[in-house]
């Protein structure tokens, strides 16, 4: 361990860190991985919040919270990835303001191809990219940027529909990514769970969250069987700011293999969809997540995307009310983001 910190500290001092990264100032050396293409600093985040606890006297929550307020400007931290902080201006003890905000939805787009490229290259060469197709703006959108980094004969795309739901132009848009499709009606599936029952005979009261939440679990079931079947790797349809919120389902639509898109804003996705060439009315299709006894995305938050998007890339947020929602939104569903808790032995003494 000892021998791997130097290391990470010298490859630190060479890029010219030594005095301008806070959590060096603060001997973190040990959650220091390193550092990526983008002389960008790398920390483990366990480890992260481990130091935080243990130097800084932070509880658990504190130690998340400060994690998450000092990297909200860096690629948000997924589950089983490290998290990517920028480099800290000690003086200011804050984020260095010399960097600056730069989107641009072809350089994006391509990176993100080269990215899909190199991952499955690692993870699975050969393997077919198994997509479920909503007919939402960001399944429609992964399953074009799989299109052009695997070719459209490496790209399967599934409809799930429930009971009494239609596909939504899933077809349509499998069809226009000349994809190979398939339904898989699960609407029998998640009527008998609903009406499970327990030993006395009684059929359970499931809430209506619970009720919700069945069909995304019994299709990321079925994406696994089909990948599972097919040669596949499933592929993760979250973006950045429905994960910020914790507008996902846990082991649902918020399971995968990889995400090609959990680090970009919705309007950051759209931007993409464009560029991709997609149709408008695909692209700019209202967010609504389709569940039962649900309503459009933004009328069930109460603020708007453009809104949420502004204020995860800039900390900007007009409306005190709806910043303090978000913020209480973020608080509670970061779970979501954290790895599976794990209990390590300390077997070594």
């Amino acid at each position: 361990m000892e021998t791997e910190m130097k290391k990470n500290r010298a490859v630190l001092n060479e890029l010219g860190y030594e005095d301008s990264t806070i959590l060096i100032n603060h001997d973190y050396d040990e959650a220091i991985i390193g550092v990526d293409s983008n002389d960008r600093v790398i920390y483990d985040f366990d480890k992260m919040v481990e130091c935080l606890m243990t130097n800084d006297k932070m509880s658990y929550d504190e130690a998340v919270e400060w994690i998450d307020y000092n990297t909200i400007r860096a690629l948000p931290y997924m589950p089983n990835s490290p998290i990517v902080m920028y480099p800290f201006d000690a003086d200011s003890d804050g984020i260095n303001e010399n960097l600056e905000y730069h989107f641009d939805p072809k350089e994006q787009k391509d990176k993100i191809v080269e990215w899909i490229r190199a991952w499955f290259e690692e993870n699975g060469k050969g393997c077919n990219a198994v997509i479920g197709l909503s007919g939402g703006k960001d399944s429609t959108i992964a399953a074009a940027l799989c299109v052009e980094a695997l070719g459209n004969d490496r790209v399967i795309g599934i409809a799930l529909p429930d009971m009494l739901q239609g596909i939504n132009e899933a077809d349509k848009i499998a069809e226009h990514l000349g994809i190979k499709f398939m339904t898989i009606p699960i609407g029998n599936a998640c009527w008998y769970l609903k009406k499970a029952k327990d030993a006395s005979g009684e059929v359970f009261e499931w809430s209506t969250q619970t009720e919700q939440n069945i069909p995304p679990r019994i299709r990321m079931a079925m994406l696994y069987a089909v990948a599972q079947s097919f040669n596949g790797r499933v592929v993760g349809t979250c973006n950045l700011s429905e994960n910020y919120i914790g507008y996902m389902t846990r082991w649902g639509d918020q399971a995968s293999d990889f995400e090609p898109l959990g680090a970009l804003t919705v309007t950051e996705v759209r931007a993409i969809g464009h560029e991709l060439g997609l149709p408008a009315e695909w692209v700019d299709k209202v967010p609504d997540d389709g569940l039962p006894k649900s309503c459009p995305d933004e009328e069930k938050f109460g603020f708007s995307y453009e809104t949420l998007d502004k204020y995860i890339r800039f900390k900007v947020c007009d409306d005190e009310a709806i910043k303090a929602k978000i913020d209480a939104m973020h608080k509670k569903n970061l779970f979501k983001l954290m790895p599976q808790p794990m209990y390590k032995p300390d077997l070594w003494q």
